[in-house]
């Protein structure tokens, strides 16, 4: 699992130089939509399953929210040094 966050993120800058013509919030907003979807994809084909969340309390519910939009913030940034 630990071996498909860089071949992701290599993807994602490649993908980041395909869309260069769209607006910076555009493309970050897809990045981000697609990387949900395929990281929800990879955790059902696992079978790892989501029962891990029941876990969770809200300090890690709040900082899974922050390293999304710190996620975002990157994905802008890569967008506009590219």
């Amino acid at each position: 699992m630990f071996i498909l966050n860089p071949i992701l993120n290599a993807t994602g800058s490649i993908s980041l130089r395909v869309l260069r013509d769209l607006h910076d919030y555009t493309s970050s907003a897809y990045m981000g939509i697609a990387m949900t979807g395929l990281y929800a994809i990879i955790i059902s084909l696992t079978g790892m399953g989501w029962t891990f969340t029941d876990r969770f309390d809200s300090e890690t519910w709040l900082i899974i929210i922050a390293v999304g939009f710190i996620a975002v913030f990157q994905q802008i940034a890569r967008f506009k040094a590219l």
